[in-house]
């Protein structure tokens, strides 16, 4: 690592490494459906600057009008739906990253003999000016919203994983990541014989 008073970056290549830990050392696969929404309400959002800017012109060479009988307000109000298309895809978009990913970095789907209904919900948090990376870990709602455990926090000082000279000791947060997601594996299972 470069430049380790960048906290940004730290979270970053932390958050890689506990994805990639979660993902192929714990056997959970990766869930890439919040990823697919994401990006088709981006897809949505950008559409309509290039219809706001071609279909005009086009509507026009060919004698259409749309939404009015005169041509020049049809052309306006063809603009003003782009517009509004664009505002709208691009609400959406955020309500779903505000309400649904959060601080998520890694959705997976239910991995074989575990007794998570449906995979789990992994979000990371660093607060600025501080050393401290926190781990979360929730098992996702099943299809009927509901949930049987409660969260569960891994809280490390990014000192213990990262060297003055800039480090990373990947074995090290493997094995605390690892140690973390069997822990919450087991308290899930104790959850559900209750």
């Amino acid at each position: 690592m470069e430049n380790k008073g960048d906290q940004g970056a730290v979270k970053h290549l932390l958050d890689e490494l506990v994805a990639d830990v979660v993902t192929s050392e714990c056997e959970y696969p990766e869930d890439f459906t919040a990823s697919n929404v994401r990006i088709l309400l981006s897809f949505a959002a950008c559409v309509a600057a290039p219809a706001s800017h071609f279909l005009p012109p086009y509507l026009e060479r060919e004698g259409i009008t749309l939404l009015s009988t005169d041509e020049k307000t049809s052309k306006n109000l063809i603009v003003l739906a782009c517009v509004l298309f664009y505002a709208v895809s691009f609400l959406a978009l955020l309500a779903f990253q505000y309400l649904h990913e959060k601080e998520a970095i890694l959705f997976t789907k239910q991995k074989k003999g575990v007794f998570s209904s449906s995979g789990l919900r992994v979000s990371t948090r660093m607060e600025r000016f501080d050393d401290v990376y926190k781990i979360t870990v929730v098992e996702r709602k099943s299809a009927r919203g509901t949930t049987n455990s409660d969260p569960m926090t891994l809280e490390r000082s990014i000192t213990k994983w990262i060297d003055e000279d800039g480090v990373v000791a990947e074995k090290l947060v493997s094995k605390d990541v690892k140690r973390f997601v069997k822990a919450f594996e087991k308290s899930v299972h104790k959850a559900k014989k209750r």
